[in-house]
């Protein structure tokens, strides 16, 4: 069975724009957030307000909530009986995904974990990478929705996969980021631009994503701080975490993801401060964005 109907639940800087792609793409969609101001806007572009003691009335759930803990609060509201396909966009660990699953069983709802990288930019093309956890049949259930948001989807195995993969990207985003902001650091002792540093990388053996996107972290940390996202909930600290607990419960040492995680929010958010300074010079060569992705 496929749906052009889906429900939207968390609108954030990554749910906005997806569900107005799925909007622009002829979906019938219906949008819930805890911030009445982020679902007036996709009501007046044509979604439903969802109200989540309904939420069994759909058959296709779509979760882009910051984490597991946020999408128990929705369930804790939802209907007993929830009869249809979840389709988890958040980034969660693999073990939170599995347990997710199997809650959602419980109540009669099958799961895939699809959790997306690039952006809010590319979530409003439609053209993420979208990471797929789950069952053959679910997955090709889901595909419908995932094509609508993605250019590249990816089914690498079980529930859970999904979810793993997205970690192993994380990790090595945050790695990069880690160590261009290092870079530049090192290079501005000496009287480098750091403009000159990140156009240099990006012609050499250092290029990386994160620095032909350099400015993208710099305004996501902005985006959270107007929004009052937590700490404990930006994805440089809750996808380290993740990335850490995960290679525990596999016996995996991940040494980087460790250092990363005592070392790399405090680096964001100083070079995010120190970018509203007028004398600040970078490429305006970024892209804003969500680094759900």
């Amino acid at each position: 069975m496929t749906s052009s109907s889906v429900a939207v639940i968390g609108l954030g800087n990554l749910g906005s724009p997806l569900a107005q792609r799925l909007l622009e793409t002829g979906w019938l969609v219906s949008v819930s957030d805890t911030d009445e101001a982020q679902v007036a806007p996709l009501v007046d572009a044509g979604a439903e307000r969802l109200r989540i003691e309904d939420l069994a009335e759909h058959d296709l759930l779509c979760f882009v909530v910051p984490g597991a803990s946020a999408i128990s609060s929705v369930l804790e509201a939802a209907p007993d009986r929830l009869d249809g396909l979840a389709v988890v966009v958040s980034t969660l660990s693999p073990s939170d995904a599995i347990e997710l699953s199997e809650r959602l069983a419980e109540r009669g709802a099958r799961m895939v974990d699809a959790p997306v990288s690039g952006g809010a930019d590319r979530a409003r093309a439609g053209d993420l990478t979208v990471l797929v956890g789950g069952e053959e049949g679910d997955v090709a259930e889901a595909r419908p929705l995932l094509q609508a948001i993605g250019s590249t989807v990816l089914h690498v195995g079980p529930v859970g996969a999904g979810s793993a993969a997205k970690l192993a990207n994380q990790l090595v985003t945050f790695s990069s980021l880690g160590a261009v902001l290092e870079a530049v650091r090192l290079a501005g002792a000496y009287g480098v631009e750091e403009s000159t540093v990140v156009e240099a990388l990006s012609t050499a053996t250092g290029d990386t994503w994160v620095g032909r996107s350099w400015g993208f972290y710099d305004d996501l940390a902005a985006d959270y701080d107007r929004r009052g996202v937590p700490a404990a909930d930006r994805p440089w600290v809750k996808d380290l975490e993740a990335v850490r607990s995960a290679a525990a419960e596999r016996g995996v040492e991940v040494p980087l993801a460790e250092q990363l995680s005592s070392s790399l929010a405090d680096a964001i958010d100083s070079h995010a401060q120190e970018s509203k300074s007028p004398e600040r010079s970078t490429p305006d060569q970024h892209s804003k964005g969500d680094a759900v992705g």
